[in-house]
Formats: C-alpha cells, structure tokens, sequence
C-alpha cells in the first residue's frame, strides 16, 4: 500500500514538473518569437517591462509582466481557441463580451464600459465643432451619423438575463440637446458683437478664427462657404479651388470662414429678422430695453428668445442623424458581417441612401461583386470562434473605381492609384481592402463630374461607406482623429473651400474616444 501511495505522489510530482516546465517553455518561446504585434487580434502585444525597484514595490512591475507573459504565451492562439470550445460545451453563449447567436458574433456593452464625464466631454467637443462649422456653410450641410452597433440592431436576439449597456439609447437626444444650445449661443452671441464693433472691425474667436463682416477666415486658411455664392446643393458647376476667389483676404497660413450661413437670407442666422421683429438685421435690439437703454440685460447679454430657441432646436434635429431606424428595417438582411463589428457594404449602403435624403439614391442601380469569402473579423479575434465566414462584397461604382487618393499618416505622404487595396485580402485584416485602413487623413480625387468637396470626420465604419460618396463629390477628405496628434484643422488643405461636412461614427465607440479634443 506504502509502495502505491508512493507510487502515486511520485506521478503527481512528475505531471506537476511537465506541466510547469511546459508552461515556461511557452513563456520562453513565446518571448523568443519577437512578436510585437498580432495580427490575429489586430492590436500590439504589451512589451516586456523594465525592472524598477519602485515598480517592483508598488506592484505595478508585476502586473505589466503578468500582461506581457499573456500576451507572448507561446500557442496562445490555440489555447484561446481551446478554452472558447471548452466554455461552449459548458454552455456559455457569452465569451469574453462576444455574444454566440447562431452564425453571427455580437459585441456586447456593460454600463461599467462608459464614462459620463468622458461622453460629456466629448458631445461638447463634438457640439463646438458642428456650430462652429454650421456658422460657415450652413446647418443643412452639416450632418453627423451616429452608427448604431449590432448589439443595438440585434438587442432582441440577446437573452433577457444578459447585462447589457442601453447608454446609446439616448446619446443622440444628448447631442441634439447641446447642439441646439451652441446653435442658440453662437446666433445671440454674433447679435451681441455687432452691437460693439464696426463695419471694419475684426473678430477674433477663442480658437484663433478671424472673423470679418465680410468675411471669416481661420487661422488654418480654409474656406467653409461663401454667403455671396448660391447655395452648394444646387450649384455643382462652379469650381471649389476657382481663381475668382483669388481677391479673398485669406491668410497665407490659414483657413478661409467666409462669414455667413448660405440661409442667412431664409431667416435662420443672427444676422435675420426675428418673427418677432424686435431685432433689426445689423444685429440690434430694439425691443426688451433695461434701465441703461441699450436693449441688454444688466450683464451685457444677450437673451436667448423662445423663438430662436426653438429654431436652433429643429435646426439641430436635422444636423443629427440617427441611423437605426434605417438598420432596425433591413434586420433580416445582410447589413452586419457574421464575425466582425463593422456593418457590410449592403449596410453601408442603406446609410448612403438615408444621410443623402430626401434626394436619396436608386440603389438597386448597384452592381456588385464578390471579393473575398474568407473573411474573420474583429469578433472572432476575440474568442477565435465562427460557423461560416463573411464575404466582402464590391459595388461598382465607377466614380469610385476610377478614384486616387493621397494617405497622410501622421505627417508620412503618400499616393495611391486606388481606394481599394487588393493586397489586404491576403491578410488577417481584409476589411482594410477598403483605403488600406485607417489613417489621419485621406484625400480622395473621385471622377464626379462636379467640383463639390466634402469632409468626413470618420471611425473605420465610413470605410465601407465612402465609395458610395464617390459619384456625389469630386473631392472626399476623410480625417480619423484616432490618429492624429493636432488639431484637425492641420489635416486639410490650406485652399479651397467645403461645400459639406459629415461626422459618421460608431455610437459606443465615439463615446469611449479620448481624441475628440482634436475637433478644436
């Protein structure tokens, strides 16, 4: 009996050795492969740290080892693999944040996942931009889409006793609410400064703009519409980077914001006539007068109307789109790939249509074709777990297919003779078919047959959705601010002027971002 028991202690001792020797053979392994990146997860793997003694006190050496061991485990993919299998067998649906429903993958969201003080931050930041930009070329050419996830698209696919986040529910009210404010608050504060300056004084705004009365120039030099043109919507014959405009006062270093909104003369800026006709159009009041007789309040403000306020109300109504109705009603179709976040070209497609209302496009005029049917995406990644893989489909688009661009990577130009990358079909990431990826900004050159130039402030969702755009403007600027380091005005071009600016972004996405401050 003696001789079995010893028998057996000796066998754990040895499963025990083989088991510890194995687990530091992949650790070494793991770190011998150099690996900084993967490519499966598409993200970089945590460095080994340095050995600092405070580190080491204050338990911060030990923790970022333990990360660097996890990622550099050596067949870390497999033991992922692994343990989603054995978790599915136990039957888990829910892996990792990655919901099982069928063949489709579904990233879920925990309130825990947000912060209020980083969402108020950033519709602030996002809000400023908008008005400022509105201030230019006009509020009705000025849109942001919130993209809703798929976990928001499926929600009655998810069960009933899952946590799950519905803080997207109400973030385009939230923007809404603000944007309206800072619509209100830019038209009192203009009546208010036209009180206190001449015809040939100057404005100067707290983010460096110059704003003449005849014209607004920023300090980057970049021109956000012409109050003297017609409207850009119904004039696309006349060229954005004309010569005419040569006669501006434009600084040599800066963006052109020629003053005015192109309403101005259909009553919706500061400049117009209220309803209530108390204000005359040099920005005047006369009505409401207090005891020093200047038509002010006691601190020298200017009261924001139950009018204006409710016109800046409907006027942000219309700059905020909400794009799930639009994906709730296509919910049976293809709009969202199996195993990633992203929606499809099919889905990107039902947006075009939606954000270009009320002209919207004829899309069964699209043809399309298949480019990839081996596609794995970032909700894979995750858990390295799928029934079917996803295909990529092409539209033909010919403005698009004929279409160049110009990748500015943090300051690195280069040129490209095509927004779509064959080569990334060959990769673990296919998604970046689409302009190879994301990057601080891309400058497309369509084959429209207009001189129109829009900006998109982008996530990787308008990826998908920019061929679309192709056959509406000669030019496209798309600007991510994941990966810029400065303020977005140092990513366009320093002539020229925007006939529309779009911001199109994921709603949970935009409200974890830390880069909104580069809207300012």
């Amino acid at each position: 009996m003696d001789k079995k028991k010893r028998v057996l202690n000796i066998l754990q001792v040895v499963v025990f050795l083989l088991i510890l020797a194995a687990g530091t053979g992949a650790v070494v392994f793991g770190a011998c492969e150099g690996k900084t990146f993967s490519e499966l997860e598409k993200r970089e793997l945590t460095a080994f740290p340095e050995v600092k003694t405070a580190d080491v006190f204050n338990g911060k050496f030990e923790s970022d080892f333990d990360e660097a061991l996890s990622d550099h485990f050596y067949g870390r993919d497999t033991f992922v693999t692994m343990k989603t299998w054995m978790e599915i067998l136990l039957g888990k649906r829910e892996i990792d944040g990655i919901y099982i429903d069928g063949e489709q993958l579904i990233e879920t969201y925990k309130d825990s996942d947000f912060e209020d003080k980083q969402i108020k931050e950033n519709i602030s930041y996002l809000t400023d931009f908008m008005a400022s930009v509105a201030g230019g070329v006009g509020a009705e050419h000025v849109k942001l889409a919130l993209v809703p996830s798929k976990c928001t698209v499926y929600r009655d696919h998810l069960p009933g006793y899952m946590p799950t986040s519905k803080r997207a529910d109400t973030i385009a009210d939230e923007v809404r609410e603000s944007l309206a404010e800072k619509l209100a608050s830019g038209t009192d504060e203009s009546a208010s400064e036209d009180e206190d300056t001449s015809d040939d004084d100057e404005e100067i705004d707290e983010e460096g703009f110059d704003f003449g009365d005849d014209e607004e120039v920023d300090e980057e030099g970049f021109d956000f519409g012409d109050d003297e043109e017609e409207d850009s919507s119904e004039d696309s014959d006349e060229s954005v980077f004309d010569d005419e405009d040569s006669d501006e006062d434009v600084f040599d270093d800066g963006f052109n914001f020629e003053e005015g909104d192109p309403d101005a003369e259909e009553g919706d800026t500061a400049t117009d006539e209220p309803a209530d006709g108390n204000q005359e159009k040099d920005g005047t009041d006369t009505g409401d007068v207090t005891d020093d007789g200047t038509g002010t309040t006691e601190t020298g403000e200017q009261p924001v109307s139950a009018d204006n306020a409710q016109q800046m109300k409907e006027k942000a109504e219309g700059m905020v789109i909400d794009l799930r109705p639009t994906l709730k009603a296509h919910v049976d179709e293809y709009i969202y790939y199996r195993t990633d976040h992203h929606w499809t070209t099919l889905g990107a497609l039902y947006a075009y249509q939606a954000m270009m209302n009320p002209t919207g496009p004829d899309i069964s005029k699209y043809k399309t074709e298949t480019i990839e049917e081996g596609f794995l995406g970032t909700d894979y990644n995750r858990i390295h777990y799928y029934k079917n893989a996803d295909t990529i489909t092409h539209y033909v688009i010919p403005e698009a297919d004929s279409a160049e661009m110009e990748i500015n990577d943090s300051g690195d130009i280069s040129q490209k003779q095509s927004i779509y990358e064959k080569n990334a079909l060959q990769t673990a990431d296919k998604y970046n078919y689409f302009f190879s990826g994301n990057y601080s900004a891309i400058t497309i050159k369509t084959g429209a047959q207009n001189d129109k130039t829009l900006l998109i402030v982008k996530d990787s969702f308008t990826n998908s959705l920019a061929p679309f755009l192709c056959e509406n403007y000669k030019t496209i600027i798309l600007v991510d601010l994941r990966y810029v380091n400065s303020s977005i005005y140092d990513y366009l071009p320093k002539e020229g002027k925007l006939d529309d600016v779009w911001i199109v972004c994921n709603e949970e996405k935009f409200m974890q971002d830390t880069h909104q401050m580069y809207l300012q």
